[in-house]
């Protein structure tokens, strides 16, 4: 499904998507699947949201969006902390089924071949007893088409996940879903994403990252 948001946004203005990842989380760390599952930010994630309330504040944002799970309420509580944030679970990660709460020397210990046909194609295959790419991209991009409708002509961010943010990325760069894997989002990186008037999208910035570099570190 390809939203085609031409058809909602009918003001004249330029329309400002912001996309914010959530910050990590001790799960994150140690490289487990978290798709529902509902851990708290980690002190490396509360550092990351200081980070981006740091670059955030000097950015007009008329609207803020977060998905309700708390790893990316509390990053958009950090990132805005005086400013009215409305949760959406729209905008949860993708829930991984049995793969939920894995890390991923596990899943290849558990469930190698489903866990191999998910990393081989994931428009196809997805982990058992959870979502499918199709259905999460369906989710995030009516909510999208519908919150960039309402708020035609302004500035809005979106605190989310991964998953989510790549399926926005992936639509605004009218790429298919079959390059999921080639998008990254680390985190608390933002992505910004530009709308005319006509509905076309001019992805400007994707995945930045230099508001995180600590002082005295050097740019990977």
């Amino acid at each position: 499904m390809q939203i085609a948001l031409k058809d909602f946004l009918l003001k004249s203005e330029m329309t400002t998507l912001i996309l914010i990842r959530h910050g990590e989380t001790k799960d994150n760390a140690v490289g487990r699947y978290i798709g529902h599952t509902d851990p708290d930010l980690n002190p490396e994630g509360l550092r990351q949201a200081k980070a981006l309330y740091a670059r955030l504040s000097a950015m007009p944002v008329d609207h803020i969006y977060t998905s309700d799970l708390k790893r990316a309420v509390q990053t958009a509580r950090g990132a805005f902390p005086h400013a009215p944030i409305l949760e959406e679970p729209a905008f949860r990660e993708m829930h991984f089924g049995v793969f939920e709460g894995l890390l991923y020397d596990e899943l290849q210990e558990r469930f190698s071949q489903e866990y191999q046909a998910w990393l081989t194609d994931p428009v196809i295959h997805y982990p058992p007893e959870g979502e499918s790419l199709q259905g999460m991209k369906k989710r995030v991009l009516c909510k999208m088409a519908a919150i960039l409708n309402e708020h035609a002509g302004a500035s809005v961010a979106i605190v989310s996940h991964a998953g989510p943010i790549k399926i926005i990325l992936l639509n605004a760069l009218d790429y298919d879903l079959s390059k999921f894997w080639d998008v990254d989002q680390a985190h608390g990186t933002i992505s910004i994403i530009k709308y005319d008037e006509k509905g076309r999208a001019h992805v400007a910035v994707r995945n930045d990252k230099t508001h995180l570099v600590k002082p005295g570190a050097m740019m990977e």
